[in-house]
């Protein structure tokens, strides 16, 4: 029965430490790297910018888990902040509005994900930066879609 129980206890330390362990492998810059990467400009700005809010997503559901209301809050507006630079940088070239509404969609859906997970309490600024977003991709298909 021991035997059992440390084998499936390795395999939970395993399976934990490859996700944990893929982020590091996966050649993901710090965020004070991806953020001066963006600031930088280029071709790809608005795309670097959405990864950016993508990553404070991220910290504010770690924070959210934590307890750390406030903290979250401030990275949920720092999401929204960069996803307006997003809309902003995107420029003329379609194959760059596409490239960045996608991740745009994928920002909104983690936003939703991240509500739904929220205590009630904490869900009213969640959801209103994924309704933001939206806004924000609608614009980017009109832009899309108008030429």
């Amino acid at each position: 029965m021991n035997v059992r129980k440390n084998s499936q206890l390795v395999a939970i330390i395993a399976v934990f430490m490859l996700t944990a362990g893929t982020r590091l492998f996966a050649g993901e810059d710090p965020l004070d790297k991806l953020i001066a990467r963006a600031e930088a400009g280029g071709d790809k700005q608005s795309e670097l910018y959405v990864d950016v809010a993508r990553r404070y997503a991220e910290e504010a559901n770690q924070r959210l888990g934590s307890g750390d209301f406030m903290k979250a809050r401030e990275d949920i507006q720092n999401v929204l902040s960069y996803a307006e630079k997003a809309r902003a940088t995107v420029g003329r070239s379609e194959n760059r509005i596409k490239q960045t509404e996608l991740k745009m969609h994928k920002l909104q859906r983690r936003l939703e994900e991240e509500a739904r997970a929220a205590d009630l309490d904490d869900r009213p600024p969640i959801t209103a930066a994924a309704e933001h977003v939206q806004e924000l991709r609608s614009e980017l298909l009109d832009l899309l879609f108008r030429k």
